[in-house]
């Protein structure tokens, strides 16, 4: 549903996306996300920053998500067209 509305938003105002930019780091849980999680231990953490940029240069989207390294998948597909 939020990629429709990107992609609607971005038709209506007429923007053109340069490019996205993904950086997937290992890091630990903070005290208040243990806390929150109730993760007891040091569990290892992968964290994914994700950037889209206009062609202006300015921010179109950004998010920042953490995931339990036990339960986190990395795919990448290529398709040559």
């Amino acid at each position: 549903m939020q990629e429709s509305n990107s992609l609607e938003s971005i038709q209506i105002l007429k923007l053109k996306i340069k490019s996205g930019h993904i950086f997937i780091r290992g890091s630990k849980f903070t005290n208040y996300e243990k806390k929150l999680l109730n993760i007891k231990n040091d569990t290892f953490s992968i964290e994914l920053e994700k950037k889209v940029y206009l062609e202006d240069g300015r921010i179109f989207e950004f998010s920042l998500t953490k995931h339990v390294s036990e339960h986190f998948v990395f795919e990448t597909i290529f398709v040559n067209n």
